[in-house]
């Protein structure tokens, strides 16, 4: 055996050693992706509890800075400071308020006149601004906190109702009545003095309420659905997640922390305690990719927010935004890039010369060893700040160039035919690049012209009055530029390496029978050349779809819903970059983070999989033509 041979053998172990362990990696990313985000499709589990030493529900325990008394209390503390307040025996409202936490805080005295209705509910909204007090029969009335002299506003109406909470971190208010739940928050229109009580979500249980007891920080609600039933509720899905039945007769249910709740029985007044566990955010693909009806929102919105949320308030993981967001900035990218990059690959594959092939290749390949990072940073740091100020001027230019070059093509036609000849096609691009950049500047004169004459000098301000759109200078165009020439050498590579890679004597049959060069591209050497060229193309799209540094930091990671490219955009990979980091290990969030990775992993593997399959069946169509 020959030296050569043994060094064959060992390169061609080592190239299928590599592609063995490049297989086991990707096939154990999407393990890991699966297994992280498996417990969300898990089920509640309702667990009783031998015995419950825990007797003080944290949701009911009084702090030690709230005076103790037998009459109906209500109290808040935040970085705005504490308040308290009650009611009197003769009816009024008395209580204190403090800026600060401190322990050397000062207490300013508050009391105030009834409110003129029985009261089963005083509630003080999250600002620690106004208080809320309602009767059973449905009145409430509302006064404000910050008045020097606190006044009660008008006697306003809902629902009458039997059992109430305060649900969601103190944040709602809930309402039982019969088998009707109603969760209330409060809601300030504009022109109004006094907020009023809005109906956010209702929902319906299966039998008459007997009982109603909402989670500590959590949006989980629990109901006495009968004497000997108990429900699990989450309120933001309303969506029952378990229920329990029980084997004798309860008359009292309450919440000892986040995860465990009890139940009292009739007998004997005995507590029976149960652990939760599982899904109890209520996470479904129906409420990631639907609209979801969120407190504060007038209607069901497709929402992403986790950043800023609050403890125990509603955490909005709608991935539709995301996906969205990544669909646009793909889409507008492989715009950017497809003409160029196709078009380039097509000249340089069939109609260049050998020898400006291999200077030119080479050149545009090397684009593509430039880090995204690189082009994301002077884009942010060179093009975003003028991008608006110069976006006339490159719309007409676009347009100018668009138009242009089809028309000068048109006119090489009446070229002199001494021109035509073999000899000249290698110049053909030098020639066209003084017609672009006369083209390029006659746009930039004309979009300056227009944006003076037309749009009395600025086209934000001009957009902003005539369509009331706001443009924002880190945008889903800007992304797409940037992203386009990123994209751009990898398709060109492979698109040209399948148009060259094509026989030549293919489109000689076609040249001798007097065909155009152009006709023998279109007719013998495209057919032949297209599986290549879609594989390309789909790889490019799998790239501006996972493309994480461009989007990151030229985008604006805004996830809203909006197809104009003038506006921003948040895609999975940027959100996977942000939050990913700062998200605790196995929580919900963290869960759905690594759902979000496991559905772009499947639609690129999706779009390489369809370019497949459709590279295979072109293939086997022009099999006859290749033989």
């Amino acid at each position: 055996m020959t030296m050569r041979s043994v060094f064959d053998i060992g390169v061609s172990f080592v190239v299928r050693a590599t592609s063995v362990l490049v297989l086991c990696a990707v096939v154990g990313m999407f393990v890991q992706m699966v297994f992280v985000a498996w417990p969300l499709t898990q089920s509640v589990k309702v667990t009783p509890l031998a015995d419950a030493q825990n007797n003080i529900i944290a949701s009911e325990r009084t702090p030690d800075w709230v005076p103790h008394s037998d009459l109906l209390p209500a109290w808040r503390e935040s970085i705005m400071g504490r308040v308290w307040l009650r009611e009197d025996s003769d009816g009024a409202i008395s209580g204190a308020i403090s800026p600060s936490m401190d322990a050397a805080e000062q207490w300013v005295s508050l009391r105030f006149n009834a409110p003129e209705i029985p009261l089963s509910v005083l509630f003080i909204d999250s600002t620690q601004r106004w208080l809320v007090a309602v009767a059973n029969d449905g009145r409430y009335r509302m006064a404000s906190l910050r008045m020097d002299a606190v006044e009660w506003g008008n006697i306003e109406r809902i629902k009458p109702f039997d059992y109430h909470a305060i649900g969601g971190a103190n944040e709602t208010l809930l309402f039982a009545a019969a088998r009707s739940v109603r969760q209330y928050h409060l809601l300030k229109t504009a022109g109004s003095l006094y907020p009023e009580l809005v109906l956010a979500r209702t929902w319906q249980v299966s039998e008459r309420i007997l009982g109603l007891a909402a989670a500590p920080e959590s949006q989980r609600v629990l109901i006495l659905a009968g004497p000997q039933s108990i429900e699990l509720w989450n309120a933001t899905a309303q969506q029952r997640i378990a229920q329990k039945a029980l084997a004798e007769p309860m008359e009292g249910i309450g919440w000892i922390d986040q995860h465990h709740f009890y139940a009292e029985a009739a007998r004997n007044q005995q507590r029976r305690v149960w652990k939760v566990e599982g899904n109890t955010d209520a996470i479904t693909l129906a409420s990631l990719f639907t609209p979801v009806q969120y407190l504060g929102y007038p209607e069901p919105s497709q929402v992403w927010q986790t950043s800023s949320v609050g403890k125990g308030q509603e955490q909005k993981f709608g991935l539709t935004p995301l996906l969205f967001g990544s669909m646009k900035a793909a889409l507008i990218a492989m715009l950017v890039a497809l003409p160029c990059a196709v078009g380039a690959a097509f000249f340089v594959g069939f109609f260049m010369s050998n020898r400006a092939r291999n200077r030119i290749k080479p050149i545009i390949e090397l684009l593509e060893a430039i880090p995204t990072v690189v082009l994301a940073a002077v884009a942010a740091v060179w093009l975003a700040p003028i991008f608006l100020l110069v976006l006339p001027e490159l719309f007409f230019a676009t347009i100018t160039a668009v138009l242009g070059i089809p028309v000068a093509s048109a006119l090489w036609r009446f070229a002199p035919a001494s021109l035509h000849g073999s000899r000249y096609h290698g110049l053909l691009p030098l020639l066209l690049i003084p017609v672009i950049l006369l083209l390029i500047a006659a746009g930039v004169l004309l979009g300056g012209y227009v944006e003076q004459q037309w749009m009395s000098g600025s086209l934000t301000v001009w957009l902003h009055e005539q369509f009331h759109v706001d443009l924002v200078h880190l945008n889903g165009l800007l992304v797409g530029i940037a992203m386009g020439i990123a994209v751009i050498p990898g398709i060109f590579s492979l698109a040209e390496d399948a148009v060259y890679s094509v026989p030549r004597h293919a489109a000689e049959g076609s040249l001798a029978l007097g065909a155009s060069r152009w006709r023998s591209f279109r007719d013998v050497i495209l057919p032949l050349a297209w599986p290549g060229v879609i594989s390309a193309v789909a790889i490019g799209a799998g790239r501006a779809l996972g493309e994480t540094m461009i989007v990151l930091m030229i985008s604006g990671n805004t996830p809203i819903l909006d197809w104009s490219p003038l506006t921003g955009m948040r895609t999975i990979s940027a959100t996977l970059a942000i939050e990913l980091p700062e998200t605790a290990f196995s929580s919900v969030h963290y869960q759905i983070l690594f759902f979000a990775a496991l559905l772009l992993f499947f639609i690129t593997f999706l779009f390489n999989s369809l370019a497949e399959v459709l590279r295979l069946r072109m293939r086997k169509r022009f099999r006859v033509l290749a033989s």
